[in-house]
C-alpha cells in the first residue's frame, strides 16, 4: 500500500499533486492518425488509488486539455490501473462527438455528446460554465445553438463522476 500525504488543517487532508509535473509522457494515436500526448500518474487518495491522465497541448488555441481518471482499490496494481486508464483514453479519442459542416457545429451522427462541465472564467460567455467536448471549449451559448437543430426531440441528460466509464 502507498503512503498518504501529510494531514494538515484540522480534519481535512490536502493533496498537493500535479500530474503535468509528476506524470510520465505517453502518446496515443486516434483512428484518424492524429497523435495526442498525455501525462499519466497514479497516486493514493482518501477513497483509493487514482490514476489520472492530463492532455498536453503545446498550442492551446481553441483546445482544452482533456482529463481522464479511474479510481481503483487501495491494493490495486499500478500498471494494471494505468492500462485501464489508457484504454479509457483510447476509446474516447477514437470517437468524435461534434462535427463541423459549413462552419456550423453539430452533434455527430450517433447523437451522443460526451464531455466535461468546466469553468468558463477564460471564455467570452455570459455564464460561468462551459462544456469541454472533443478537447474543444464550447460556450453555453454555442451549446444552445447546437441544440436549436433538435427542437422537438427528446433527450436524456446524465452526469457521471469523472472516474466512471461512460460508453
Amino acid at each position: 500500500m502507498k503512503n498518504f500525504p501529510d494531514m494538515v488543517d484540522d480534519d481535512s487532508i490536502i493533496f498537493q499533486h500535479n500530474t503535468l509535473e509528476d506524470g510520465y509522457d505517453f502518446s496515443f494515436t486516434d483512428m484518424w492518425q492524429q497523435v495526442y500526448r498525455f501525462k499519466i500518474h497514479s497516486f493514493v487518495v482518501p477513497s483509493g488509488f487514482l490514476s489520472e491522465a492530463v492532455e498536453v497541448i503545446p498550442d492551446a488555441n481553441d483546445s482544452v486539455p482533456r482529463r481522464f481518471s479511474i479510481l481503483s482499490d487501495f491494493d490495486a496494481d499500478e500498471e494494471e490501473a494505468e492500462l485501464k486508464l489508457m484504454a479509457k483514453i483510447k476509446k474516447d479519442i477514437d470517437r468524435k462527438h461534434l462535427t463541423v459542416e459549413d462552419g456550423k457545429v453539430n452533434i455527430s451522427e450517433d447523437q451522443v455528446l460526451i464531455g466535461t462541465i468546466g469553468d468558463a472564467s477564460n471564455n467570452d460567455s455570459a455564464y460561468d460554465l462551459r462544456l469541454e467536448i472533443d478537447g474543444k471549449s464550447i460556450a453555453i451559448e454555442q451549446f444552445v445553438d447546437i441544440l436549436n437543430s433538435y427542437v422537438g426531440f427528446d433527450l436524456k441528460f446524465e452526469i457521471f463522476d469523472q472516474t466512471d466509464d461512460i460508453a
